[in-house]
This record gives C-alpha cells, sequence and structure tokens, in this order.
C-alpha cells in the first residue's frame, strides 16, 4: 500500500510527540476532519483490526486509551445492544467529546471512564478483550498497568496491542527509537505481568498486532 507524505507525517507526529494515548482523532462521524480520517483510514486499515479482534454479539470490550472514540463507537456496533464498551483514557478533554458523541449517537452501551497513568479503571473479572491502540510507548510503568489490565479481564479474556513499529515508520522517514518503542522491552513487561504472547500479525503499514491471554 502506498501511503501519502501527508499520512506518514502524522503517523510518526504521533509516535514520538503523542501528549496522550493516540486513540485521537476519531472516525468522520465522532468530530474528525473528513481529511484526518480518510488519512487514518489509509495506514490503520480499521476493517482490518476489527475482523482480528474477532468480535461477538454480547461481548464485553476494554478500550484503553480510548481518546475521543475512534475505535470504541465501531467496537459498540460490533457488540450489539448486548454487549458493552468500557471507554478509558486519562485525557479530559477527550473524553468529553466521546460523552458529546455519545449522546448524539445514543450509544447506550458505551461507559466512559476516566482513568489513571497506572490504572484504567475497568471493572475486575468482567473484561472479555482488552484494547489497546499506540499506547504502550505512552505508559512509565508498565508492568503495574498491564498488571491492572490483567486483573479485568475474564478468566480466558484477551488482550490485544496495536502499536507502532518503528521499523516501519524508519522506512520512510529515519529517526532514533527510544527504549519506549521496544518490542523486546514491551513483551518482557507483558510477560512479568502475567500475558503470555499468543501470536502477532505484521500487516498494517505502520504498525504491528500482538495478541496475548493472562497466564
Amino acid at each position: 500500500m502506498k501511503l501519502s507524505l501527508v499520512a506518514i507525517c502524522i503517523c510518526i507526529s504521533l509516535a514520538v510527540n503523542g501528549q496522550h494515548s493516540d486513540h485521537q482523532s476519531g472516525s468522520g462521524n465522532e468530530g474528525s476532519s473528513e481529511r484526518d480520517s480518510d488519512e487514518r483510514w489509509m495506514w490503520q486499515l480499521p476493517g482490518h483490526v476489527l475482523r482480528s479482534l474477532d468480535l461477538d454479539s454480547g461481548m464485553t470490550v476494554g478500550d484503553v486509551g480510548c481518546g475521543d472514540g475512534y475505535f470504541t463507537f465501531l467496537i459498540a456496533s460490533r457488540v450489539g445492544e448486548k454487549g458493552r464498551v468500557y471507554a478509558s483514557d486519562i485525557d479530559r478533554a477527550s473524553l468529553e467529546k466521546l460523552r458529546s458523541s455519545t449522546r448524539e449517537n445514543s450509544h447506550r452501551n458505551i461507559v466512559i471512564i476516566q482513568g489513571t497513568p497506572d490504572d484504567p479503571g475497568l471493572p475486575d473479572n468482567e473484561i472479555d478483550l482488552i484494547l489497546l491502540v499506540n499506547v504502550t510507548h505512552l505508559i512509565d510503568n508498565q508492568v503495574l498497568f498491564f498488571s491492572n489490565l490483567g486483573r479485568c479481564l475474564r478468566t480466558g479474556g484477551r488482550l490485544v496491542i496495536v502499536q507502532w513499529d518503528a521499523g516501519k515508520l524508519n522506512t520512510e522517514n529515519p529517526w532514533t527509537p527510544g527504549p519506549e518503542f521496544s518490542e523486546d522491552i514491551l513483551l518482557s513487561n507483558l510477560e512479568l505481568a502475567g500475558f503470555s504472547l499468543q501470536r502477532t500479525e505484521d500487516y498494517l503499514p505502520l504498525q504491528r498486532i500482538y495478541h496475548l491471554f493472562r497466564q
């Protein structure tokens, strides 16, 4: 897939300089500009990501680092009225945008949570699937944060992480990634927090997907 220079610049800017979780600039229906939505559609491939999540009606999903709801609304539509999406973020402004969009679109299966840097605040032993998109490089204490995620999962629950791939970003605009972008460190911290890697998927233009389960 050939990406526009604008898309590449947006991605690298978010990856290196993001001030809060990058589930931001929500879909075109949730308040972002049409251009931003089109650009993200190109590199995020949200339809492919959603298929990878293997969502079913009635599931309970945690969208951690939800921003203003790019994936929150997509997931809410998939799990249906009998399902629930807990949308957690530490950024109040993004959550206010999400709250406004939720009211405007009458989404009653979305629960908005103000998290903290160490704890997303999801209910214990209730979540079937937790999704993090472009969040892990912003977490200071990954072991503590992931441990708190594990507490929230039901038996058999899954964690899916979609994260920037520094090697792919380097191909388009060389830069020196910090340790927060290290796959080895990420997987080591996840293991320390009690997670096991099930598989990875590498088809996204600028990211990699990690599928994990609680040990």
